[in-house]
């Protein structure tokens, strides 16, 4: 060792040639390490399908809803809303619904987005089917509950 170099096996440098200086992720193929992906790739989550029954009937859901935003009618759409919305007791019945987030949330822009919007099917942790409708800022939240699909939020699109 002149000058005080160390050699690529003394400063921590593996090699391809010995196999057991490789971590255990690797693999060699020719010659040269190589990270098996393999496993990562089997385990990536599978993307949620609704059922054709489920879809069907949030089809027939949506389509009574994007008819109530079509003539502004804020009654119908707090009608296929769960409440109190978010939970939020100073929203607890169709008046307040119709008072406090009607007018913010669903504007001339966000009724034109919900309509022509496509509806993305996803499952939550808590095995609730849902369907989100992105607007801009905002997403749209649609509910399977045991009285068939609600609006059940609206929240920051992050």
């Amino acid at each position: 060792m002149a000058g005080g170099r160390k050699t690529r096996k003394q400063a921590g440098h593996m090699s391809a040639s010995d196999p057991s200086m490789l971590p255990e992720p690797f693999l060699q193929v020719g010659g040269r390490p190589h990270m098996n992906l393999a496993p990562a790739v089997a385990q990536a989550p599978k993307k949620a399908v609704a059922s054709p029954a489920l879809q069907k009937e949030f089809d027939g859901f949506i389509e009574k809803f994007r008819a109530a935003l079509r003539t502004n009618d804020s009654a119908a759409v707090a009608g296929m809303t769960r409440l109190p919305f978010m939970n939020d007791s100073a929203i607890r019945d169709a008046a307040q619904f119709r008072a406090k987030t009607y007018p913010t949330s669903f504007t001339a822009k966000n009724r034109a987005c919900i309509q022509r919007g496509k509806a993305v099917y996803d499952r939550n942790q808590e095995n609730n089917d849902n369907y989100f409708v992105f607007c801009g800022e905002l997403i749209f939240v649609f509910t399977k509950t045991p009285a068939g699909f609600l609006f059940t939020e609206v929240g920051a699109n992050d």
